[in-house]
């Protein structure tokens, strides 16, 4: 698909203003394969006008063409001035793929970029028209110009982003050469069928890269989804690692204080390469916190070992059991899994909402992947690429997020203080299938209703059916651990204490209620803790109400909530003004919750 109108490179500078797709194609590949540079270029293949310049030529006499698809008035340039409109062309992509850094902020002088060969070169990020810039070069860009041009509204992440898959790549290269050394000095494989081994794999080895990195700039484009919501967490996780001494937000190119402050009043957000810096960092420190920890121990996170090798390599499973680097691939897996799927302050937040230390916050997120079950969603929904909207994938994946955070604060507030992964997940994970699969039939005729309009604001964006059925159950049994967590302590079927919750829920339009203060934009971080404590706080009263009916035998639920109606009153009442108002505040849902929790304190 790719139509190249022009290259340059330390010798020759390439134009081919209207490129035939398939010839030049056939011609860069034919190229590429016998390692030729663009001298060797068959210039029968250029479009008309195109021509192939010696960097090294005091003057260039330009054709039409190429004066009109760079926006060239004069009939001849310098080859440092062609270079400069190739970088200023309107493209759709940018791509630097050698050495030196071309393009610098306004506010930036020359001595800043710290590339003096390439200052005639050097362009500001205000002139570049390019929609798209990709560095395959480390520094193309200043941090400064990333985040100018950015802002303006081009697409750009770092350097280190668009690098990674080649780091990634060597990363499988020695850690699965460790493993064949090892295999090999048993006996169980010669160096020839080791060598023959490892080209066999070349094609699942690119496609766990690719897998990696395309997680990774995912959960850049879904922090820009939610990035103004976030950009409260964003300051406080930049303040704790400067606080640390690990990070200075000034040589990151990061805003300061100030900045920050005026983009939460402005309703602004990082751009992406500095949430790409968070990211990292984030990657980084976590990294550091599991390794120290018993976390790649526990042999309930084996699996997370044999997914980062090739399947031909999983026979030799004693070999990746005793991996020299065990510890570290499971690390950086998990690292990658949490970071990519949840992305740089989920960490930190949770730790400030329930007081967990970073190694319990780890294991409850593992468990919660495990018992939602929450690749199959993840890779479901990545799945629709190029057949739904990017904006649907966007909300659905963010939805799922919501769900696996819900379910990770349960297990750090209820799992106790020290989670076994692997009991946890015995514990709740079947149950949680069967909820899944039965959800029909214990949900009241209303929340049947609202699960099914759910599914038709999927599907009606182009979703499959499936996927939107999938996401909306699993919207809905975000409280499913209350449930389960109900169920064992009161030793009652699953089923028959999912029917009691839904309809206390319901009763009291709890849903309701949690979607209008999840609905409410906060209007500064104190707020958003107290909303978020708001949601809960539902949660809560809609579990403790459930027990307290169950302890009452031989009641009807509906018997139950009668005997309470002069208090259920007081609560619809609070409620019906809410439903009445355009626009809900935090005070209402505050009092509202408070009427409830006397509902669930006389109850117990």
């Amino acid at each position: 698909q790719m139509r190249l109108v022009g290259a340059f490179n330390h010798v020759h500078i390439f134009c081919d203003p209207e490129p035939d797709i398939a010839k030049s194609f056939a011609e860069r590949e034919r190229l590429f394969k016998s390692r030729g540079g663009w001298d060797a270029y068959d210039k029968s293949k250029l479009s008309p006008g195109g021509m192939i310049y010696e960097r090294s030529a005091k003057s260039l006499k330009l054709t039409p063409q190429i004066k009109k698809r760079f926006g060239i008035a004069g009939d001849s340039v310098t080859p440092d001035e062609l270079i400069k409109a190739i970088l200023r062309a309107e493209v759709e992509l940018l791509w630097f793929g050698g050495i030196g850094t071309f393009i610098k902020s306004s506010r930036q002088s020359h001595a800043d970029a710290d590339d003096k060969t390439n200052d005639a070169l050097r362009v500001d990020a205000g002139e570049i028209r390019a929609k798209v810039i990709g560095e395959g070069a480390n520094l193309g860009v200043t941090q400064l110009a990333r985040v100018e041009y950015a802002r303006s509204g081009g697409r750009i992440n770092t350097d280190f982003i668009d690098n990674s898959g080649g780091v990634d790549c060597s990363d499988h290269e020695v850690n699965i050469k460790i493993l064949l050394a090892d295999v090999v000095g048993r006996g169980k494989m010669t160096l020839p069928q080791r060598d023959k081994l490892l080209e066999q794999m070349t094609d699942e080895v690119a496609g766990l890269v690719l897998s990696d990195n395309y997680q990774q700039t995912q959960a850049l484009s879904l922090l820009l989804f939610k990035g103004r919501e976030q950009l409260g967490l964003h300051a406080e996780f930049i303040r704790s690692l400067e606080k640390a001494g690990i990070l200075n937000r000034a040589l990151e190119g990061l805003p300061d204080n100030e900045t920050m402050e005026r983009l939460a009043r402005e309703r602004g957000m990082l751009t992406r390469p500095e949430l790409s810096i968070l990211l990292a960092y984030a990657k980084m420190t976590l990294f550091n916190d599991i390794i120290k920890t018993p976390v790649p121990d526990d042999p309930a996170l084996e699996y997370v070992l044999f997914d980062y090798f090739p399947r031909a390599l999983h026979k030799f499973a004693d070999e990746i059991r005793a991996h020299k680097l065990r510890r570290e691939i499971i690390a950086t897996q998990i690292v990658n899994l949490l970071v990519n799927r949840m992305g740089p302050v989920f960490v930190m937040s949770r730790m400030l909402k329930t007081g967990a230390a970073p190694e319990e916050v780890i294991k409850a997120f593992m468990v919660a992947v495990d018992v939602l079950e929450a690749q199959n969603l993840w890779k479901a929904i990545e799945s629709l690429d190029g057949s739904v909207p990017a904006a649907t994938q966007m909300n659905a994946l963010y939805q799922a997020s919501l769900v696996v955070k819900r379910t990770v604060t349960w297990f750090l507030r209820f799992g106790g203080g020290n989670l076994k992964i692997g009991g946890e997940v015995g514990a709740y994970k079947p149950a949680m299938q069967m909820l899944r699969k039965n959800v029909a039939k214990v949900i009241p005729a209303s929340i049947k209703d609202g699960l099914a309009e759910l599914e038709k604001i999927f599907t009606e964006t182009g979703m499959p059916p499936a996927v939107a059925g999938t996401i909306a159950t699993m919207l809905l049994l975000s409280s499913a651990n209350d449930i389960i967590s109900i169920a064992r302590r009161e030793k009652k079927e699953v089923e028959s204490v999912a029917r009691v919750y839904f309809r206390i829920g319901e009763r009291l339009r709890l849903d309701w209620l949690r979607q209008k203060a999840a609905g409410l934009p906060p209007k500064n971080d104190w707020q958003a803790r107290v909303i978020s404590g708001l949601i809960d706080d539902f949660y809560l009263q809609q579990a403790a109400l459930t027990s307290a009916a169950l302890k009452e035998k031989g009641k009807t639920i509906d018997a139950w909530l009668e005997d309470r109606r002069d208090v259920i009153a007081k609560a619809d009442q609070l409620i019906a003004e809410a439903q009445s108002l355009p626009m809900l505040e935090t005070e209402m849902l505050t009092l509202i919750s408070q009427r409830i929790g006397q509902l669930a304190s006389a109850s117990v």
